[in-house]
């Protein structure tokens, strides 16, 4: 590949190709009108956090929409996915999980008390292979964790073979899951429980932080309420240790009232994908993760894999030129987590060949509720002609 030196200036010198910029997200909070009855329902009943009469109506609501037993709300993913462990009844040892996602799925699990393992993940969907965590199962795994990763759902199947023939606790990230579906099924009830985050990056948030665990299993949704909770059940006796995270009662009220919504933004994000993905189609070195036959994607991000010798330049310098027309990306994941100081020490006993490529090739593109086709007509339009301009010159 030509070592093509990108000066960060915009095309042609001329104006950006969004003067006003594009971002990477941009999220949807209810407005002031909407949160106004809630916000009276919290003076009269007094309540703010706790576990309210409003964040139990948005756990039975999310429930019902995933079609699970139990949705217990929290104030984010990290502390949810940290209690797994306990809740599940691991007492250390080794969990496998892809080292390509974001860098809080490995924290929260070794914070919880077990040893993080990394597997190599598909090359077509870009989460966790199968085969490959077979390969890496040892004396000391308990457990598998699952990361359905920019919104595609993983091989839930597999996995769940995986972990019955050897006798392995099976638990998902589900940051990026709200809105996909696995054959037809919600993500949400799959294995032991599954964790989504409501941050602000998400398709929906509840006003910035939160998230909750959903799980069918009675006493996983307990001992997770206790975790929650000081280790609490009742009363001030504690059974065993845990630190707080409870969600809002303003949150909840958020997340109530945008999860009508979620469907539309769903509906939403798969438009306009499929609009990029026809309009990047016919340039080369432009590929996009795969979502298998049956599944659907809720689309949290957009991620395209940039091949550098193909398309003429490398991932970095396109998020470079696309900073210089306004557009602003992000290359999640880069770097992957068995390449940060945290995790050097750790003894691979696979090639991580497929995670260490992707994080040099990912590069996600904007994508919000908001987005227009017209944006993202746009945004196709400019990636086409950095291309054009870089091999031209």
């Amino acid at each position: 590949m030509a070592n093509h030196q990108h000066t960060n200036a915009s095309i042609d010198a001329r104006q950006p190709a969004f003067p006003d910029g594009l971002p990477l997200m941009r999220p949807r909070v209810p407005t002031a009108e909407e949160l106004a009855p809630y916000l009276e329902e919290m003076q009269a009943s007094g309540y703010m956090s706790n576990f309210g009469p409003i964040g139990r109506r948005y756990e039975e609501t999310l429930a019902e929409m995933l079609q699970v037993k139990h949705c217990l709300a929290i104030a984010n993913l990290s502390t949810g996915l940290m209690y797994l462990p306990q809740v599940i009844g691991l007492d250390g040892g080794e969990v496998i999980l892809p080292s390509y996602t974001f860098v809080a799925t490995a924290h929260s699990l070794k914070l919880g008390g077990l040893s993080p393992v990394f597997a190599d993940i598909d090359p077509e969907t870009f989460c966790l292979d199968p085969a490959s965590v077979e390969a890496v199962i040892g004396p000391d795994t308990v457990a598998i964790c699952g990361v359905h990763l920019y919104g595609t759902p993983c091989d839930v199947v597999a996995l769940e073979e995986i972990a019955q023939k050897r006798g392995l606790a099976l638990f998902f990230d589900s940051a990026h899951g709200i809105g996909s579906t696995v054959q037809g099924q919600p993500v949400g009830g799959f294995g032991l429980a599954e964790g989504f985050s409501t941050s602000v990056t998400k398709i929906y948030t509840t006003m910035g932080e939160g998230g909750f665990v959903a799980t069918n299993d009675d006493t996983i949704a307990e001992r997770l309420h206790m975790s929650r909770n000081w280790g609490r059940s009742k009363g001030d006796d504690s059974s065993f240790p845990s630190i707080v995270s409870k969600l809002p009662e303003v949150s909840a009220a958020a997340g109530l009232i945008e999860l009508p919504r979620v469907p539309g933004y769903v509906a939403i994000r798969q438009r306009l994908i499929q609009r990029a993905e026809t309009l990047l189609s016919d340039i080369d070195g432009i590929s996009f993760p795969k979502i298998r036959d049956g599944d659907t994607s809720g689309h949290k991000d957009f991620a395209i894999m940039v091949a550098g010798e193909a398309f003429g330049m490398s991932r970095d310098d396109l998020a470079g030129a696309l900073a210089a027309e306004g557009v602003e990306t992000r290359s999640y994941f880069a770097p992957a987590i068995h390449q940060m100081e945290a995790y050097r020490d750790i003894n691979h006993r696979v090639p991580l060949v497929v995670t260490e490529k992707a994080s040099t090739q990912a590069l996600c593109l904007p994508l919000f509720n908001q987005m227009t086709e017209d944006d993202v007509a746009i945004l196709c339009e400019t990636i086409a002609k950095i291309q054009l301009s870089t091999n031209s010159s």
